[in-house]
């Protein structure tokens, strides 16, 4: 899996960069943030482990929780919870819109795990179907499970993930600010052309490492 502050940053990206269709700043500030946590949330599923669930289990890591349709249960549930803590909050009344970004969040976790190069894949279709997927290429390394293993080993993994995913909250957070539209869309230029470069770099190293 990527690590959880990429998971939130993507998500929070991608709510900041629909800010101008739904400018009521109390809702988008709410919306924002909390794509932000529900595309962390699907990790607590680490947790069967502790209850003896094994990973291939269609209940255990990367299996349910990071499905498509668990993606659309989450997304409803924290919509339905988000509208009732801003029911007193004038102009900030969830809609359309924040249900289906919630819920784009919410699959954004599991489609981004299926870029990492280690692990189970990765659910999609639980309970259609079992079996476990992954992207054709998959140029992101997995992050370690659990707290000590990020601080022995995660710091390299979230390096390479400042450069291979992080520029999509960039892109998002330049598309969502007002202002003149020509300096914004150099700068999403300059910033695709750094992912690119991130992520070509990245297969070239894949590459060179299974030729050895």
């Amino acid at each position: 899996m990527p690590t959880v502050m990429t998971h939130a940053a993507v998500a929070w990206g991608l709510a900041r960069a629909a800010r101008p269709l739904s400018p009521a700043p109390a809702l988008a500030a709410a919306r924002e943030r909390t794509c932000a946590v529900v595309a962390m949330l699907p990790d607590l599923d680490v947790l069967a482990f502790t209850v003896g669930i094994p990973y291939a289990h269609p209940l255990g890591h990367r299996g349910a929780s990071h499905s498509l349709l668990g993606a659309v249960v989450l997304g409803l549930g924290v919509w339905l919870l988000l509208r009732r803590l801003l029911r007193d909050v004038e102009g900030a009344r969830p809609g359309g819109l924040d249900l289906a970004l919630l819920v784009v969040a919410a699959a954004s976790h599991g489609l981004l795990d299926m870029l990492t190069d280690g692990g189970e894949g990765v659910g999609l279709f639980v309970p259609l179907s079992d079996a476990r997927h992954f992207w054709p290429r998959q140029p992101v390394p997995v992050s370690p499970i659990g707290l000590l293993g990020f601080f022995a080993h995660g710091l390299p993994v979230l390096a390479w993930e400042l450069g291979l995913l992080w520029p999509a909250a960039a892109l998002g957070a330049l598309a969502g600010r007002p202002g003149p539209w020509r300096p914004r869309a150099l700068a999403a230029l300059g910033v695709a052309a750094a992912t690119v470069a991130a992520w070509a770099w990245r297969l070239h190293l894949i590459a060179w490492d299974q030729g050895r």
